[in-house]
């Protein structure tokens, strides 16, 4: 079955089965991500953070290797290229690290250091529902299934 280039472990079902997730992923293909930078945006929507105190956060740079400052570069290209950043100017300013996954050959993920800003923010209490609430919400479920999001936990503001 081609998936467009993600691992689907159907093994377990029957052709039947088989052949009934192949259509929902055919008829639903457009919200797959076809590439890492093929994540959408969101147009009309403008973020909001809410601070305890009138205060700017700005935090120089940190210092890099020549080589992590080039990677860092080429992300952010990359990132300007596929409109999921954009330029900014603002009193506020947060440093970006580096960081690395050693059994992946030092495959690199850009990582923004909001430490500074997150001690301003406004706490917001967002409480999580029971676990035992959402399992008997799949007890007529059929099916189950997992998804390994593309950047794991990006978001750009």
């Amino acid at each position: 079955m081609d998936t467009g280039g993600f691992e689907m472990f159907v093994n377990h079902l029957d052709l039947y089965q088989s052949s009934e997730i192949d259509n929902l992923i055919e008829k639903y293909k457009q919200v797959f991500a076809k590439d890492k930078y093929d994540i959408g945006t969101v147009r009309d929507y403008e973020a909001h953070i809410d601070l305890m105190i009138d205060k700017y956060c700005c935090k120089r740079p940190y210092r890099c290797s020549p080589e992590d400052r080039r990677e860092i570069e080429v992300q952010v290209s990359n990132l300007l290229k596929n409109n999921l950043i954009e330029e900014s100017y603002s009193p506020f300013a947060a440093p970006v690290t580096m960081a690395y996954k050693k059994e992946e050959g030092r495959r690199s993920r850009l990582c923004i250091d909001f430490r500074e800003l997150n001690k301003i923010v406004l706490p917001q209490s967002q409480p999580f529902p029971l676990i035992e609430d959402l399992m008997i919400k799949t007890v007529n479920c059929q099916y189950f299934s997992t998804f390994d999001i593309i950047l794991h936990f990006a978001l750009y503001l």
